[in-house]
């Protein structure tokens, strides 16, 4: 037996998470949001945030695998 991630890590998620808050901050330091747009925003980063954090907590568990056969031990 060994031991493997029970998922992938997120690089899709943190890069898109990564850029839209770059993007954020660049939008914001030149004052080019309105406030609607700012809080839409904001609500789309805790969103991307919240994605962010639960497959990061689940890409973090470990699962036995078999080295023969790769099935996954529970």
């Amino acid at each position: 037996m060994r031991i493997r991630n029970a998922r992938p890590f997120p690089v899709a998620l943190q890069l898109a998470f990564g850029v839209s808050f770059v993007a954020f901050l660049i939008a914001q330091g030149n004052h080019s949001l309105p406030p609607k747009a700012f809080w839409c925003w904001s609500a789309l980063q805790m969103l991307l945030g919240g994605l962010l954090i639960r497959a990061r907590y689940a890409a973090a568990k470990k699962v036995f695998i078999c080295l023969r056969c790769s099935a996954t031990l529970t």
